[in-house]
């Protein structure tokens, strides 16, 4: 059997499933089938435009444009999760499949692409049918196409050269493997006196966690100056005293008692370092500290 294409046949073709040589699977499929290469690659001109990922008004997919309901007759998988019409590997050997059987079954390639396309051997006759969305002559325009481009009408002879159930093997680009990502650490925050508790971040639910323990110094409290001012906040855009008062001393009302600026307390710069003169509350000193790491 020659090996003839239309013109425009690409050699690889993409798809959700992976990228493969379409030449090769329809060479395949024509040995299997014994469907002529040229009438299965002008089907899929005709139908597809060669796009795996092609869709229609009627429902149908892929690069062979099946319905649901014809793509499970011929063994393909269409639900929720999996829908292999847009996988050529399947969907054209179950397009070779379906034309064989139409072909035994109505005699001529005319009424068989016919009722591939309609599901009636008889509408490529009436070029005025119209379809339920609303196409005029669809059929006869497709048998007319198909027949016109691949040089074949009338009785078509079928030898099948290799048993139906070989099927081609997947040709696939070499496979992307994205480089793993470390994973993120949980860092929490040390007081400059101690670490008083250690806080478990939240993750999500069913993640695994493995402890981690690290030794700390006790802090020595007497190196502290009873009348030393710490600070408590750095200034930031559109605060005032009063305002940081009210978030570190739980009043605005306080501010008075903040240090560190002289000037208008309205009008801080931005960076500028907030004070209290107050000691820090003396906290027990753990003798280890804990992170998690998700």
């Amino acid at each position: 059997m020659k090996n003839n294409f239309v013109p425009g046949t690409p050699a690889w073709v993409e798809s959700p499933f992976g990228t493969f040589n379409l030449q090769a699977i329809i060479m395949q499929e024509a040995q299997r089938t014994g469907i002529p290469t040229i009438l299965l690659s002008a089907m899929l001109k005709q139908e597809s435009g060669f796009n795996a990922n092609a869709g229609s008004v009627a429902g149908a997919r892929g690069v062979a444009q099946f319905i649901a309901s014809t793509a499970r007759l011929y063994g393909l998988r269409v639900d929720d999760q999996v829908d292999e019409r847009l996988n050529p590997l399947k969907a054209i050997p179950a397009m070779a499949t379906m034309m064989s059987d139409l072909i035994r079954q109505h005699g001529t390639v005319e009424k068989a692409l016919s009722a591939y396309n309609s599901g009636n051997p008889e509408r490529y006759l009436d070029p005025n049918f119209k379809t339920w969305y609303g196409t005029v002559g669809e059929t006869h325009k497709y048998v007319q196409n198909i027949t016109k481009e691949s040089g074949l009408r009338g009785k078509l002879t079928l030898t099948s050269q290799i048993p139906t159930t070989s099927l081609p093997e997947p040709t696939l680009s070499p496979p992307v493997i994205p480089k793993p990502t470390p994973p993120s650490i949980a860092r929490i925050p040390t007081p400059k006196s101690v670490m008083s508790q250690v806080v478990k971040p939240a993750y999500a639910a069913g993640s695994t966690y493995t402890r981690v323990t690290t030794p700390t110094q006790p802090v020595n409290y007497s190196v502290y100056n009873p009348n030393a001012t710490y600070p408590v906040a750095t200034v930031k855009k559109g605060e005032t005293l009063w305002s940081i008062a009210q978030r570190v001393l739980g009043s605005g009302a306080r501010w008075k008692e903040l240090q560190g600026y002289s000037g208008e307390p309205r009008k801080l710069p931005i960076g500028t370092n907030i004070y209290i003169n107050q000691q820090p509350k003396k906290i027990p000193v753990p003798s280890v500290a804990s992170r998690y790491y998700g």
